[in-house]
């Protein structure tokens, strides 16, 4: 079960008494039992010069198996606890207990039933990779240690726990395929719902699988905005240590984001949030001698939006540009084309922070 097995005894001759403690406030959707044949792993990882004792639990036939799978916890951690600050649940240990189901983010307990298999990404074969541990894992920093108060933000669990699994892969294959997961992440976005609608109310929040996939992408183009990485994972790990075992909402989240950037981030949220239509990027060109001039700005959103995308020219640059709601220009010098980057575009060469997720239209 959850947190840490004080005692065990016998009740009489058919039955035991197990008797486990959680030394944290955990929710109630994370309080859990597992029943089966189970074999015992302990195991340890130093987090910060603590000691984190790791558990496992498998049905006694995938024994070794799990000793060799679940090696690829300890460097996950590691990251994670650099990342998003120390692991929240450092009495109560860490554990992954074999399910029937594929997983679930009990706290300290994690159900683990994805059958000992790694995701392979092209250009990353080496990578020890099981996508279940990897998103359950970061759900101990978000949704078990900062909890929604409510199920209209539960992108801020989902969200959070699948860009997680996009930063990992930066972290450990590159920038490159950090962004072709992401982009195959754009492709399974729906748009049907938004992300946040209703609250106050026991309403199905994962309708729509965009709280994890839209939430991720959010959190990317917010990255892209900023434009400023030290700051950008200051305000992700510093916001996690502050709202620690507290039950928090969007607006929590999005205020810390304006505190941080000294900027007014609610259009940009408002959007993403709140509507299932994209920022259109509404923009025009023409040529003038040698040169391309183009206009644009972003529509359909409010006063205050703002945010980059990227082109590539005819001649193979890539050039990144701020819009806002206001008419911009640029003049590009000896250029006959170009192309917007997005999910149908080869992200080769890419700018720094400026691939994000809209739509486009040519303006009048």
């Amino acid at each position: 079960s959850n947190g840490v097995l004080r005692d065990s005894y016998p009740l009489d001759k058919k039955w035991s008494r197990y008797n486990w403690f959680v030394s944290y406030p955990i929710n109630n959707y994370n309080v859990t039992f597992y029943l089966g044949k189970f074999e015992h792993i302990k195991d340890s990882v130093e987090l910060d010069g603590q000691k984190l004792t790791l558990k496992y639990d498998v049905l006694t036939y995938n024994l070794e198996k799990a000793k060799e799978h679940f090696q690829q916890v300890k460097p996950l951690l590691t990251y994670y606890n650099s990342v998003f600050g120390q692991y929240p649940f450092m009495r109560d240990g860490y554990g992954l207990v074999e399910s029937p189901y594929e997983g679930m983010e009990h706290q300290t307990a994690i159900a683990y039933g994805n059958a000992f298999h790694n995701t392979e990404f092209e250009g990353c074969k080496d990578l020890k990779y099981d996508y279940i541990i990897v998103h359950e894992s970061a759900h101990e920093w978000w949704g078990n240690a900062v909890t929604a108060a409510d199920m209209a933000d539960i992108w801020i669990h989902e969200g959070f726990a699948t860009y997680a699994e996009l930063l990992y892969l930066e972290h450990c294959c590159g920038k490159t395929v950090y962004l072709e997961e992401l982009n195959n992440k754009l492709r399974m976005i729906f748009n049907f719902w938004p992300m946040v609608e209703n609250y106050n109310v026991n309403e199905n929040s994962f309708a729509s699988n965009d709280v994890y996939t839209k939430g991720a992408v959010m959190l990317h183009c917010l990255r892209c905005t900023i434009d400023n990485d030290s700051l950008f994972f200051d305000i992700i790990r510093n916001f996690n240590l502050k709202y620690r075992y507290q039950s928090i909402s969007s607006k929590d989240f999005i205020d810390y984001v304006n505190l941080k950037t000294g900027n007014n981030y609610y259009p940009f949220f408002d959007k993403y949030l709140h509507d299932t239509k994209l920022p259109v990027l509404s923009y025009k060109f023409m040529h003038y001698n040698n040169n391309l001039v183009l206009t644009y700005k972003w529509t359909g959103v409010e006063d205050g939006f703002n945010m980059p995308f990227c082109i590539k020219t005819n001649d193979g640059k890539s050039i990144r540009l701020i819009g806002s709601t206001t008419e911009e220009q640029t003049t590009l010098e000896n250029v006959e084309w170009f192309n917007f980057y997005n999910e149908w575009q080869d992200l080769e060469g890419v700018a720094d922070n400026s691939y994000t997720y809209f739509r486009t239209k040519w303006g009048e």
